[in-house]
Formats: C-alpha cells, sequence, structure tokens
C-alpha cells in the first residue's frame, strides 16, 4: 500500500528528483530512495528503480564515474562506491573537477 504523506507537506515525484551540482551524491541518493520508498508499492519495481535513477539523474561529476562502473550497479553496492576516496574526493573538490575513474571503479572490486 502505498504512504499517504504527511499534512501539508508536499512530495516531488521521485521521476523529478535530480542531482543538485553541489549536492553530495549520498545526499541524493537518500531523496531518492526516501521518495521511492513512498511512492512504490512493488519491491520488485523499488529494486530496479533505485540503481537506475541514481545514474540518470546524477550530476555530470558523478556521472563520470558511475558510467565507467558496469552498467547496472545493485543497491547494495552504490553506497560502498560512493564513499571511495575518488568520489569522496571529487565532492569536495567541487563540481566540473577530474575524478580519477579507476580508482572509484576499485571500490568495486
Amino acid at each position: 500500500m502505498l504512504k499517504v504523506p504527511d499534512v501539508g507537506k508536499s512530495i516531488k515525484a521521485f521521476t523529478g528528483i535530480k542531482q543538485a551540482k553541489d549536492e553530495p551524491y549520498m545526499h541524493f541518493i537518500d531523496r531518492l530512495e526516501t521518495a521511492i520508498d513512498k511512492q512504490v508499492e512493488n519491491d520488485a519495481a523499488k529494486e530496479a528503480l533505485l540503481p537506475k535513477l541514481a545514474i540518470e539523474d546524477a550530476n555530470l561529476d558523478c556521472q563520470k564515474v558511475l558510467h565507467h562502473g558496469p552498467w547496472w550497479i545493485p543497491a547494495r553496492l552504490v553506497r560502498p562506491v560512493l564513499n571511495h576516496p575518488a568520489v569522496t574526493e571529487a565532492e569536495s573538490r567541487g563540481s566540473q573537477q577530474h575524478i580519477d575513474v579507476d580508482d572509484a571503479n576499485d571500490a568495486l572490486e
């Protein structure tokens, strides 16, 4: 059953959630995951949507790292990859900076 939103609180559709240029990826994932949990009833659909939208709706810097990995990333692997030093370092430098993709891909191994 879908959850009823809190009174007076609007919920943005999960399809409209995009990572801001300066937003930490983990914050984006938390927002996306919360919205999907509140708006999607089917567990299999939730598991399929999160990794797909986590890549498609990420900002350009994060997409550079994520697109050089496998074409799919299971939800259980998203968080460890994001905590990898190559990703956190890129976030600390700000948007549009070079990310060492090989280092980030090491987190998947």
